[in-house]
């Protein structure tokens, strides 16, 4: 809620200092304190509706947009997703497919 609110006071506050931004940071902390045990299934799909909400996240903002604000829970709720997953044989694992 204060990054929603200082958002709209000062952009620039809100997207390089801390108080505004560290609630993102603590979702990853809370992920590695308390690991959420999903199955091989559920870690698929968790990694891939992770990654989709990073996409959608990117397809649908623009610079007109105010950034971080609301906005921001999309790609941190993606990249949370991704964490708990912790999926090791999806796609982004196998380092074949990303050399030249």
């Amino acid at each position: 809620m204060f990054n929603v609110y200082v958002s709209y006071q000062n952009p620039t506050y809100s997207y390089f200092l801390l108080p505004a931004r560290g609630w993102e940071m603590m979702l990853g902390g809370l992920v590695y304190l308390y690991p959420i045990q999903l199955n091989e299934q559920n870690k698929k799909y968790c990694q891939w509706l992770g990654v989709m909400l990073i996409i959608a996240a990117y397809s649908t903002m623009s610079e007109k947009d105010m950034w971080p604000g609301y906005l921001s829970l999309m790609p941190v709720e993606g990249a949370l997703l991704i964490m708990v997953a912790n999926y090791q044989g999806g796609f982004f694992n196998h380092p074949h497919y990303f050399v030249n």
